[in-house]
């Protein structure tokens, strides 16, 4: 209270006001009944609505070729060329402090490579047919309600908002931008797990919880060993994964495997060509086989 600096205390402030709140306060400390906190509260800014609905993706696919999607397409050329290939596509934003602008690119710390959202889209070829997986990459609680009006401008601009993705790992913030009418993607951390799902990471698993808990997301996504964690504990969500290190040909019956779970909708892989359009591949990793099962283990 700001003005107890400057205005000198008087008889009737005295009688009229603080005699009464010091009478609150010691009745209040003295009530036994009264439960005290057992963890920090979360203010009503950053808890989610309980009764707004989510919005719904529309793309969901059951064919596994369909949840193949190309990974860090940062660059309109690239972009292109994958969605010859892909109906989906991943790439990464970063929102401009000052010129409330994404700039399309994988890190914070990079120079900006002046081509904004808006730009890239604009640079698609037929945008209106294709996905989006957009990973913002400083989401926050102080920047969302720009970013929000700023997603608002160029989707709506464009047309895509319902072929969108966005993902980021700050769970208050990404909360606020589902509000908002757009897919959200909650990033998980990786972190190593037993065959019995335990994990020495106590922190990293006790924030997933939490937060899952706490939040409503339509996907999580995440690193793809840690399928088998997100399958085990939240079987009804959608999972969307990245699968950075499976780039060989011996790594395409681990992502096959994956893309035949019904749980999983989206697979970011590092290939150019998706060879789940393959129909006789597609075929055959429905019969298991030894090389198959030792590479499965590594999940």
């Amino acid at each position: 209270m700001k003005y107890f600096d400057i205005i000198k205390p008087s008889h009737s402030f005295v009688t009229n006001y603080l005699a009464p709140l010091l009478i609150l306060i010691g009745q209040s400390s003295c009530n036994k009944e009264q439960p005290l906190p057992t963890k920090p509260m979360i203010s009503s800014q950053s808890k989610p609505s309980a009764t707004k609905e989510l919005v719904v993706f529309p793309n969901y696919n059951t064919l596994p070729d369909a949840k193949l999607w190309a990974h860090r397409t940062n660059d309109i050329s690239s972009a292109n060329e994958a969605l010859k290939q892909f109906q989906g596509i991943e790439f990464d934003v970063v929102f401009g402090v000052n010129t409330a602008y994404f700039d399309v690119r994988h890190d914070i710390s990079d120079t900006p490579k002046n081509l904004d959202l808006l730009s890239f889209f604009e640079g698609i070829d037929n945008p209106s047919e294709s996905f989006y997986w957009i990973d913002f990459k400083n989401c926050t609680d102080l920047n969302v309600e720009e970013a929000i009006l700023r997603l608002n401008f160029v989707l709506d601009s464009t047309n895509l908002r319902n072929r969108v993705i966005i993902e980021s790992s700050n769970p208050s913030a990404l909360s606020k931008i589902g509000e908002a009418g757009f897919y959200t993607s909650y990033w998980i951390p990786h972190f190593i797990y037993n065959e019995n799902f335990e994990t020495t990471e106590m922190d990293a698993k006790n924030t997933l919880h939490e937060n899952l808990g706490l939040f409503r997301f339509n996907a999580i996504s995440a690193h793809y060993p840690m399928y088998n964690y997100l399958n085990h504990f939240f079987p009804k969500q959608n999972i969307h994964l990245w699968t950075n290190g499976l780039e060989g040909e011996q790594d395409k019956p681990i992502i096959g495997d994956l893309a035949q779970k019904d749980n999983i909708h989206v697979i970011l892989v590092d290939y150019k060509t998706n060879f789940l359009k393959d129909t006789s591949l597609v075929l055959g990793l429905e019969q298991p086989t030894t090389t198959r099962k030792a590479a499965l283990e590594n999940f």
